[in-house]
């Protein structure tokens, strides 16, 4: 029961710290090509995958050829979900990237 308890602790500590530095990010957006963006998104978090013993499945769609984004917070973000659905996921993990206009 301690070390459940200190388990819950620390994932809780981790949530703040990690919802504390979110707020001190700076986002700098830049135009890119999506296809080419999520191209190599892809190819990085698969081999965050391999490295585990993970098969991730990608796929992405975006209504627009080129997008503005901060690409270093877009790969921290993704870095940060593929690493919590490991704790989770058997042996796949999915992703859906999409980008469109909201209307």
């Amino acid at each position: 029961m301690i070390e459940q308890y200190t388990g819950r602790i620390e994932t809780y500590v981790e949530a703040m710290t990690s919802a504390q530095k979110l707020e001190e990010i700076y986002c700098n957006p830049i135009p890119l090509e999506w296809e080419a963006f999520s191209t190599e998104l892809s190819d990085s978090i698969s081999i965050l995958g391999k490295s585990a013993g993970f098969a991730i499945e990608f796929h992405s769609s975006a209504t627009e050829k080129s997008v503005w984004l901060d690409k270093d917070t877009v790969y921290n973000v993704a870095e940060n979900l593929i690493s919590n659905a490991m704790r989770y996921a058997d042996k796949l993990i999915r992703v859906d990237l999409t980008s469109g206009r909201l209307e």
